[in-house]
């Protein structure tokens, strides 16, 4: 296979994978956090709001937006929820509250319809995988623009080079609260990073002092106990920073969010192993429900196979492409296609291995690697994922089919992912 040919194919299998990330979102229902929900929006029986989990609810009420706050407050009041009035946002025919219990959050947003009544969008998720609040960011639009200074994003480039094993543990070390700062409210927002158990859990606090001022008293307290900043690990977006500190034994991340009167408020996330991450951070996807039965508006083709078991994802055969979720590894996908397939009539007329493509281009190209690593999260590694796939071409009397198999990233272990695109042939006059 030339060198051309084999970056084209790769390049394909790539965005093929890459494109699939956007199906993620299909996730079950579930009931909001809301109690009487229906009873204080005054909601009709003709009309029913639509939501996911950790998605938005939205719906339209006849009741006027003061009645509404006021309701939801007693609400929610009542069942535990602290109202976090520095949060609130409030604009012309528009406004933002927000609740928290625990590491719940519920953000209820109402905008006036002109006489018409209120429309209501209620967004549920956690705290722990959304420290930027959107009034913090509101905030800070109102004072500026965004400039390329305002964005920075983790490379995670080390993570595709072998792990540091943890030594034997150092010194313990206790965290100091950054500088002219008290406590925020306890367990409103979790703040303890996996594996930190037998070192303690986080804290938040609000400092007096600028995001600036707390990152060099951190920068300097962490270089005096043998940790090193982790550059690459670094996040910034508009007012939201954030800091990772690294020590063979343990790492520690620092996240400041500047407030408008030029404070800020710290939070500080403890791991025990310096490899470790949210698990967010680790698989973007991890919160994502995969479907458990077959998408309504699809359907199979009829002379192509399908493993038992299988889930249709995505895609409809009067489209010519399908996805499935496979409870099979990719070898063993691979094995039932190639045996079945045959089976139905169908002749296998080329055939991809990923990785040993990959592996012959580095081989006859002085080590140049065709495909270079790219990760989404500080885990998953999509190189990997198209190193380990499979792309099969098919022909029969009256159509083609290309059937691409590769690992199930969104649920690692699970099994696999399996594309079909095809293509019915025209027939000859």
């Amino acid at each position: 296979m030339n060198r051309k040919y084999s970056f084209k194919i790769s390049l394909f299998l790539g965005v093929l994978i890459l494109s699939s990330l956007a199906l993620v979102h299909a996730y079950d229902e579930l009931s909001l956090e809301v109690p009487n929900l229906e009873k204080i929006i005054d909601l009709d029986n003709d009309a029913r709001g639509s939501f996911g989990k950790m998605g938005v609810y939205r719906v339209n009420s006849g009741l006027d937006q003061s009645r509404l706050e006021h309701e939801f407050k007693d609400s929610l009041g009542k069942n535990g929820f602290l109202y976090r009035q520095d949060k609130e946002i409030r604009l012309e025919g528009s406004r933002r509250l927000r609740f928290d219990r625990d590491n719940l959050v519920i953000d209820i947003n109402l905008f006036d319809l002109e006489g018409h009544g209120t429309e209501v969008v209620i967004d549920e998720y956690l705290a722990s995988e959304l420290p930027l609040d959107l009034k913090d960011m509101h905030s800070l639009v109102e004072k500026q623009s965004l400039g390329t200074r305002d964005v920075e994003i983790p490379k995670y480039t080390h993570y595709a080079k072998s792990k540091v094993r943890p030594s034997k543990a150092l010194s313990p070390i206790d965290i100091p609260p950054p500088p002219d700062s008290k406590p925020i409210t306890e367990d409103i927002l979790s703040s303890c990073g996996s594996g930190c158990a037998g070192i303690g859990p986080g804290e938040i606090y609000h400092s007096k002092n600028t995001s600036k001022q707390v990152e060099s008293f951190y920068d300097k307290f962490f270089q005096r106990n043998g940790f090193e900043l982790r550059d690459d690990m670094n996040f910034r977006l508009l007012v939201y920073r954030r800091l990772r500190f690294e020590r063979s034994d343990m790492a520690v991340e620092i996240y400041l969010i500047s407030r408008a009167d030029n404070s800020c408020e710290v939070k500080i996330v403890k791991y025990a192993d310096r490899n470790e991450t949210t698990e967010a951070e680790a698989n973007p996807f991890a919160l994502a429900i995969l479907p458990r039965e077959d998408n309504v508006d699809g359907s199979d083709f009829n002379d192509i196979p399908r493993p038992q078991g299988s889930v249709r994802w995505s895609g409809a055969a009067k489209n010519g492409n399908l996805s499935y979720l496979v409870p099979m590894t990719v070898s063993e996908a691979r094995k039932f296609y190639l045996e079945e397939m045959a089976t139905s009539g169908w002749k296998l007329i080329f055939e991809m291995d990923a990785k040993k493509t990959s592996d012959e281009y580095t081989k006859n190209y002085s080590g140049d690697v065709l495909v270079p690593s790219l990760f989404v999260g500080s885990r998953i590694d999509l190189s990997e994922i198209v190193k380990n796939s499979y792309l099969l071409d098919y022909d029969s009397d009256s159509s083609g089919a290309k059937i691409m198999i590769y690992q199930n990233y969104v649920s690692p272990g699970s099994g696999s992912i399996v594309d079909i695109f095809y293509a019915k042939k025209e027939r000859r006059r």
